[in-house]
């Protein structure tokens, strides 16, 4: 699997993922890469333990999240340095995106388990409405992406249609 196909794969894991922590607050806005998800777990009627769990979970989550970004912008700066040189080190900057690739995927099992424990929990009409409610968001999505391209929510400042 290249590395792009495997990022692309880990940013949808990422976005199920937070089912089991971000998106479980109820109340606030429904914007931002969780939104669908957000609304997807309002449809779950959670109990209170479920809820406080989802609560640990969004705080685990939200933890992972900074120390993702700090990561990330220190190898960008790794990697601006390195384009700067007349020579970049080619072996430095493929084993700074293993190292990215290996901390995202630590992360993604450890949410992963965070909402399988949530799941356990969960009764069989909060499992079939959990199945329900992402095929109709996959639908959503997928007529998006028919009507506009990327997610149907235009194109990203100045970057055109790649």
């Amino acid at each position: 699997m290249s590395k792009k196909t495997l990022a692309a794969v880990a940013l949808g894991s990422l976005t199920l993922l937070a089912l089991g922590g971000t998106a479980i607050a109820k109340g606030g806005g429904h914007g931002g890469p969780f939104g669908g998800m957000h609304r997807i777990v309002e449809q779950l009627d959670l109990t209170p333990e479920q809820q406080e769990l989802g609560m640990q979970l969004k705080e685990e989550a939200k933890a992972d999240h900074e120390a993702q970004r700090e990561s990330r912008s220190a190898a960008f700066d790794t990697i601006a340095a390195e384009l700067a040189l007349e020579q970049p080190d080619s072996a430095a900057l493929h084993s700074l995106i293993d190292v990215q690739l290996a901390s995202m995927s630590v992360m993604m099992h450890e949410r992963l388990d965070g909402f399988l424990t949530l799941h356990a929990t969960f009764s069989a009409e909060q499992r079939a409405t959990l199945v329900d409610e992402m095929d109709q968001a996959k639908a959503r999505k997928e007529q998006r992406m028919e009507e506009g391209g990327e997610g149907g929510r235009g194109q990203r400042g100045g970057q055109g249609g790649r």
